[in-house]
């Protein structure tokens, strides 16, 4: 079951749907991305962090987790295959003080495979 055959579309419709959605996130990201860049900004998110975790010298968290795809087929699909043995997109995030940042993770990224995820 894909989430095409939930909402009723065709798995076509749904890929371009989610590349057009994607595409219009990235186009966004600059405007809601925001990482701490000034020793000020960094000093303060190692603060908050330490404050809600109790992890000294760290400004926030990263994850990753595996989606999966049907094979996009072509001599590329196996760059897609993820080491469970499945086809899979890497959906990175990272989060920052998500307190202050009224409780959303910032997303900064999304890994092909998962060779590509940090």
């Amino acid at each position: 079951m894909a989430i095409g055959d939930i909402i009723g579309v065709s798995k076509s419709s749904a890929s371009k749907i989610v590349k057009k959605v994607s595409l219009a996130l990235a186009k966004l990201s600059p405007r809601f991305i925001k990482m701490p860049r000034t020793e000020e900004e960094i000093l303060k998110e190692k603060q908050a962090f330490y404050e809600r975790a109790r992890l000294p010298r760290i400004i926030g968290s990263i994850d990753c987790t595996h989606v999966k795809i049907q094979s996009p087929g072509g001599a590329r699909a196996e760059m897609f295959r993820n080491r469970k043995g499945y086809f899979s997109i890497n959906v990175q995030t990272v989060c920052i003080n998500i307190v202050e940042n009224n409780g959303y993770c910032k997303l900064v990224g999304q890994a092909l495979h998962m060779t590509n995820c940090i």
